[in-house]
């Protein structure tokens, strides 16, 4: 049995992969590996805090995966790693690079993190769409192996990556360990006739959440203004929501709550929790909402929901970006009498643990 694994990723800011790395990363340290994280830069990390005091963490100090091959070669020349997790699918076109380059004797093992079809799709950098990603296309087959977070990313990567079947597993995300510890905590929370929808996501075109804010306004009229709406993010269409929030006169019932390291307070506070995005890996804002016991509704994107959500049990899917459906099943979700313990019991296939092991199954077994 291996006894070391290597972690490569951008970054340790807030977000959903950098969490998943966290959670893995200390369980393997409590199962008895040598853990080591190497970041390009650490830059706003508040996830570093979140790790084992024993892991060891590198940074490159570098700001690009494309301007990072010279850090990386002089990162891994005399490394004895062995078996190497990549957060990121321009990392892992890097660290073949580089694996050449040192003719050094290591396993590259990808973890993907969006469905990488779809990204390229909706792509608007020229370098990443007609570069990177046909660069990708060209070498990801080469990785030694995939994890994918979903069976629809797996087969995108089969059909449209040429990736052997034989290279891709399928595990999904883990629950983190502190949602996991929040959600059994048994607040008792005052509710009254107000209902709280929460999204949480950075604010980008890939969250699709002008499509929540249109479903909201048509849903507020029709239900004596007793909803609310929690956005718990920041992004770079900030200022392009607050204007459509302010031009619809939803300033008393939409609210930005900016980026929050503890997001474990609005899960517990919220009625119900939404997903609008274009599309996805394996939304962690689900299971996490799950995990709490709070339904979810979601737009039916490639890939993850349809995969985590059972319709009338946990939530409910929605037409890809069918507004009209999607105001109707918030409606729906929110005069449903959900039972919290079934939802939160059907989460726990997610838990860290389980996970963490499914993992070490694969990287034991080359």
């Amino acid at each position: 049995m291996i006894k070391r694994i290597d972690f490569l990723i951008n970054s340790l800011r807030g977000g959903g992969a950098e969490r998943v790395l966290v959670t893995l990363a200390n369980k393997f340290i409590e199962k008895g590996y040598k853990v080591t994280v190497t970041v390009l830069n650490l830059d706003n990390a508040i996830f570093a805090d979140d790790l084992d005091h024993r892991i060891e963490l590198k940074s490159l100090n570098t700001k690009h995966a494309r301007r990072s091959l010279i850090a990386l070669i002089n990162n891994y020349k005399y490394s004895n790693i062995n078996r190497l997790l990549v957060f990121n699918h321009q990392l892992v076109i890097l660290m073949l690079l580089v694996r050449k380059i040192l003719r050094r004797d290591f396993y590259i093992i990808a973890r993907n993190i969006n469905n990488l079809s779809n990204k390229r799709d909706k792509e608007k950098s020229l370098w990443h769409k007609y570069i990177v990603f046909n660069i990708i296309k060209l070498f990801y087959k080469k990785v030694d192996y995939v994890i994918c977070q979903s069976q629809g990313m797996a087969e995108d990567l089969q059909t449209n990556f040429n990736v052997p079947k034989k290279k891709i597993s399928v595990i999904n995300n883990p629950v983190s360990t502190k949602i996991k510890i929040r959600s059994n905590e048994g607040k008792d929370i005052i509710k009254n006739d107000n209902k709280k929808i929460l999204f949480i996501g950075k604010l980008t075109e890939q969250k699709g959440i002008f499509y929540l804010l249109e479903a909201f306004n048509q849903l507020i009229k029709g239900l004596d203004n007793k909803v609310y709406l929690n956005i718990v993010g920041e992004g770079p269409l900030r200022s392009q929501i607050e204007e459509y929030i302010s031009a619809n006169n939803l300033t008393g019932h939409v609210f930005l709550k900016g980026f929050a390291d503890d997001v474990e307070q609005y899960y517990s506070n919220s009625d119900l929790v939404v997903l609008t995005s274009l599309y996805e890996g394996f939304p962690n804002v689900l299971i996490e909402s799950l995990t709490f016991g709070i339904p979810v509704v979601s737009f039916d994107c490639p890939s993850g929901p349809k995969e985590i959500i059972q319709n009338g049990v946990n939530g409910y899917l929605v037409e890809h970006l069918n507004v009209n459906k999607l105001v109707y099943y918030i409606k729906k979700a929110l005069k449903e009498k959900w039972d919290k313990e079934i939802i939160k019991i059907g989460a726990n296939k997610y838990s860290a643990d389980s996970i963490a092991t499914e993992y070490l199954t694969v990287l034991n077994n080359f």
